[in-house]
């Protein structure tokens, strides 16, 4: 069975949370501190990055399911800091089946299934 996904990479299931290694390289020189964007007005980050995620939605022509789903993630989870999605994904099962016996400080990469991902956050959101 193919499954239908908005993002081609695989998330591992890292210590910290899920990771996608190629955006954690491309980020990483921020260390612990929050991601620093700067857009033209005060909004907060996550606030203006919603914004500008919507606007590229009409002007770019973004499939409609694939906004909706990631408007929906951002709605319920935008605002939350590194601290607390860290929280929380510990305790989601698709970070914790994917990690299975792995101690919570140890390292791994195992793949995070994207069905059990599918099937998790379908019901959350």
């Amino acid at each position: 069975m193919h499954l239908n996904s908005i993002i081609d990479e695989d998330f591992e299931a890292w210590v910290h949370g899920p990771v996608i290694p190629e955006v954690y390289h491309k980020y990483k020189h921020f260390g612990y501190s929050p991601l620093k964007i700067e857009y033209p007005n005060s909004l907060p980050n996550a606030s203006k990055f919603i914004e500008t995620f919507k606007n590229q939605k009409i002007n770019e022509g973004i499939n409609p399911e694939a906004f909706k789903l990631v408007d929906d993630v951002l709605n319920e989870y935008g605002e939350l800091t590194a601290f607390q999605l860290e929280r929380l994904t510990h305790s989601e099962d698709p970070w914790l089946l994917a990690r299975k016996d792995v101690a919570i400080l140890s390292h791994c990469n195992n793949f995070i299934n994207k069905q059990v991902m599918k099937d998790y956050y379908s019901k959350v959101i």
